[in-house]
């Protein structure tokens, strides 16, 4: 995305009365830095008794800051100095840069756990493909000397979940036409949108998760990282316009909101062909993968914050990967699973204490005491966790179970403790393997059928994890 500049007057909400000029810089990947000539007192003092001042090490938290740029409102969440030069130890100082986690442009917000939004618009990396909605034909050839293509209005799709109404729908721009001296050439757009409702007004971090939420979904289903794209949240009251006839237009009251995030959109670089999906809403309903996937993935949120956040932030060694791979495994059970073992609890503590009551030393049975408990092992775990997907589809990525469950117990101990001093077993294979295992089961819980679940399994093994 290109850089943004925004240039205004800058202060925060409890002293409107010092504002600041400066320029809020938008870089590509969501980086945002405000600079001010001048800038804010951030430093923490304490009086004395003997009535001098002790100025602390420690700076003030910057919850907010708001900007009015040509009009424009702006408020900025998060912020800490990156650097102050001027104003000594104290005072404010004479320039001063900023970082902001967030901006929210069009809004003055005080605090952005105010319940002030009710709706999101959301792009996604990849999205248009994988809801494959029939927006654009186009000809492959010349038929009678004519090549054609046509953009279509498709229906909306749409789902629930905890009383919110999570929608897809097209955008559509219709063609455009530009006319160069050295040709004529015709563009159409089509792209999709997630649509996210609340039964009541809510807060901006509500939103955030669904579009989290949602952005890990096409990640699994394209097995690739897909970010993203944009944020408009619509304010509770809209604006009122007046029209060139003279009556008036109700509109939604836009909010964009820009960061940094985890993985940076690449909106115009080329997408994921259909055919490598690992599935689609043709394979499975909008209205029935919504609400399943959401279900699913709050129930297993550590799991999956490990999981994905390895798609979009891939760690350089195999060793940091693999690890990371055995802690979503072993998370991703105790989610799904939990804890159960072959031994009921009521049995184990009788057998617990009987083994306890044996040793008369003390510390030796305080010592056996905190050794012994009542969980699935990690091999286990693994095991337990291979037995969800059907066996035909899991051995079409791990033919022996069982060597695999120990491989991977023996390295991630041995990277866990040892840093991996001494494993010798083929780790590359052990991580492509777990991360297509991993993707398999979560793809499985979504209720695909064994036939799609088949095709994933052929295709998994081949992404770049």
């Amino acid at each position: 995305m290109e850089e943004r500049k925004f240039y205004g007057e800058w202060w925060i909400p409890e002293g409107e009365g010092s504002r600041k000029p400066g320029v809020l810089t938008v870089a590509g990947d969501g980086d945002l830095q405000l600079e001010l000539i001048g800038g804010f007192d951030l430093n923490v003092t304490s009086s004395n008794p003997d009535g001098s001042t002790t100025v602390s090490g420690a700076s003030k938290d910057l919850p907010a800051v708001h900007g009015i740029c040509e009009g424009t409102l702006v408020t900025l969440v998060n912020c800490f100095s990156l650097l102050s030069r001027g104003g000594w130890f104290v005072g404010e100082p004479a320039f001063q840069r900023l970082y902001a986690q967030r901006a929210l442009i069009g809004i003055h917000l005080h605090d952005v756990t105010d319940p002030l939004f009710k709706r999101a618009t959301v792009r996604i990396e990849n999205l248009t493909s994988w809801l494959a909605m029939p927006l654009m034909t186009r000809s492959w050839g010349f038929e009678n000397g004519i090549a054609s293509a046509e953009l279509k209005v498709a229906d909306s799709l749409s789902a629930t979940f905890d009383g919110w109404t999570i929608s897809a729908g097209p955008s559509l721009r219709g063609f455009s036409y530009t006319e160069t001296r050295e040709s004529h050439r015709v563009s159409g757009d089509a792209t999709a949108e997630l649509y996210f409702d609340p039964p009541d007004p809510s807060a901006i971090e509500n939103f955030d998760r669904f579009a989290l939420e949602f952005m890990d979904l096409v990640t699994l289903a394209s097995g690739s990282p897909s970010g993203v794209i944009s944020v408009f949240l619509d304010q509770i009251e809209d604006e009122v316009i007046e029209a060139g006839d003279g009556h008036q237009i109700s509109r939604p009251r836009q909010v964009e909101l820009v960061g940094r995030r985890i993985h940076t959109a690449e909106p115009d670089a080329e997408a994921v062909k259909p055919h490598n999906f690992l599935f689609t809403c043709r394979d499975l309903p909008f209205d029935v993968v919504a609400p399943a996937w959401l279900a699913l993935r709050r129930k297993a949120s550590a799991a999956c914050n490990v999981f994905f956040g390895m798609r979009y932030a891939t760690p350089g060694f195999t060793e940091v990967r693999l690890l990371l791979l055995s802690v979503s495994l072993e998370a991703l059970h105790r989610s799904l699973i939990g804890n159960t073992t072959d031994l009921p609890g009521e049995k184990f503590q009788q057998l617990r204490e009987t083994v306890l009551a044996a040793l008369e030393d003390l510390e030796e049975r305080a010592w056996l005491k905190a050794r012994l408990y009542n969980e699935p092992s990690f091999k286990e775990r693994a095991l337990s966790l291979a037995a969800l997907p059907p066996a035909t589809t899991v051995a079409r990525i791990i033919p022996n179970l069982e060597q695999w469950a120990k491989e991977m117990r023996d390295v991630r101990n041995g990277i866990a403790h040892v840093a991996g001093e001494g494993v010798t077993h083929d780790i590359f294979k052990l991580q492509m393997q777990t991360a297509a295992l991993l993707s398999l089961v979560l793809i499985c819980q979504l209720g695909l059928s064994d036939e799609i679940l088949q095709r994933v399994a052929d295709n998994v093994l081949h992404l770049d994890f």
